[in-house]
C-alpha cells in the first residue's frame, strides 16, 4: 500500500496508512521502516524520511540507501552525503557505493 501510495504522491494516504502501522504494529521490522523512509522521499518529506530512518532500531543496505537515494533524487546532495558517511560506521560501505550510484543515474534521466 504505502508503495502504491508513493509512486502515485499520494501523501495523506500514505500518512493515514502509517498512523495505523504505528497504531497497530507492536514492533517495526527493516522493510517496513526502507518501505517508509522511501515513501516519505518519494513523496518529497525528506524531513519526516530521516526521522524515520533515525527512529529504526536496526538500519541494513535497504534502508540506507532508501534514504541516500531518495535525498539525491530530491536534489539534497549535501544530505545524501552526510548519509552515506554515516551508514552505522561503514558496515554497508562498499554495497552502498553500488547502490547509490545506480540511484544517482537513474535520478538524472
Amino acid at each position: 500500500m504505502l508503495r502504491a501510495c508513493g509512486s502515485i504522491g499520494a501523501l495523506l494516504t500514505g500518512r493515514e496508512v502509517h498512523a495505523q502501522i504505528v497504531k497497530n504494529c507492536s514492533q517495526s521490522n527493516e522493510y517496513l521502516g526502507s518501505t517508509l523512509v522511501w515513501f516519505y522521499c518519494k513523496c518529497g518529506e525528506s524531513h519526516t524520511a530521516s526521522k524515520v530512518l533515525q527512529q529504526m532500531p536496526f538500519r541494513d543496505v535497504v534502508s540506507w540507501t532508501a534514504i541516500i537515494s531518495g535525498h539525491a533524487c530530491l536534489g539534497h546532495e549535501s544530505e545524501a552525503l552526510e548519509f552515506f558517511e554515516r551508514n552505522d560506521g561503514g558496515r554497508c560501505g562498499t554495497q552502498l557505493i553500488y547502490i547509490f550510484i545506480s540511484f544517482e543515474s537513474m535520478c538524472q534521466s
